[in-house]
């Protein structure tokens, strides 16, 4: 499809403004997502450089750039209000992150609906993303973000059902960028929550699915550690999740360790100041500092 597009170009066939932005958009998308594979330094963001002003013009990458830093400074208001100065931009870039922002956004008010509304909106606008760019790592793992973000299931049967659809889009997020920390902390979650599923749950699983879905607190805390090398300075709920599973295993010395670790690592949003308080709540509870 591509290569019929391409050759239209070559072949002077104007089309229409927003046809050649989407092209671009994916052909752009396909050369860096290869680029940054094959150098392995693909962390969460696709960072913007001179290609992508050269495709697009300095405002879509200046967006992007702005809007990444405000979203790891926890900044989430204004990161918001920059990536939307793109928001006719095509780019899958610009949507997953449109996405991303409208999300954190509705979740820092505390409204339930508000919340239910972008996770819905923002599943759908991500599947139609990986239509236009189906190996774009941080698509899938914002969907995965989405679905593990949901309050309220239909059944347990619908819960289970997007426990593996979460798994497998961890599993691409991190097959198209193995070198994404936050991916790796995510599947981390996702891991603890099903190793952390009670019997009577498990029956119920076990009578709905031949095989549902199985994980450990081992498994759980390799991909928290791997998390932590891929990105030595990421945010304290992973330091957070890492104790919870030192204490699972009963090493308590290394779960003080981390949870001193969540605790020095300081954040402005209301999730790092609630992990800090559940790390210190912790470490009273078992007597660890």
């Amino acid at each position: 499809m591509w290569a019929s597009s391409r050759g239209a170009f070559r072949l002077g066939v104007q089309l229409p403004r927003w046809t050649r932005a989407s092209l671009r958009a994916t052909e752009l998308h396909r050369q860096l997502a290869t680029a940054t594979r094959t150098q392995h330094r693909y962390r969460e963001f696709i960072r913007p450089d001179a290609v992508f002003a050269l495709a697009f013009g300095a405002t879509m990458a200046d967006a992007i750039r702005k809007c990444d830093t405000l979203y790891e400074a926890g900044d989430y208001d204004e990161a918001y209000a920059e990536i939307m100065k793109a928001q006719d931009d095509p780019s899958p870039e610009v949507r997953w992150r449109i996405v991303r922002m409208t999300f954190k956004v509705a979740e820092k008010t505390g409204e339930a609906a508000a919340k239910t509304k972008a996770i819905n909106e923002g599943i759908v606008a991500l599947e139609e993303n990986l239509k236009l760019a189906p190996n774009c790592p941080n698509t899938h793992k914002w969907i995965a973000i989405l679905l593990a973000s949901k309050d309220q299931h239909d059944s347990l049967k619908h819960k289970i059902e997007e426990a593996f659809i979460i798994r497998e889009h961890l599993e691409k997020a991190l097959h198209y960028n193995p070198k994404d920390g936050y991916a790796h902390y995510v599947l981390g979650r996702w891991c603890f929550q099903v190793a952390s599923v009670g019997w009577i749950q498990r029956k119920a699983a076990a009578a709905l699915f031949a095989s549902p879905p199985e994980s450990s607190y081992e498994q759980a805390l390799e991909h928290f550690m791997r998390a932590e090398t891929l990105n030595p300075d990421i945010f304290n709920a992973c330091f957070l999740m890492a104790a919870k599973c030192f204490l699972q295993k009963g090493d308590k010395d290394k779960a003080g360790e981390y949870l001193k670790k969540c605790i020095e690592k300081k954040g402005k949003d209301q999730e790092s100041i609630r992990n800090i308080e559940e790390a210190q709540m912790l470490a009273k509870k078992h007597k660890l500092f």
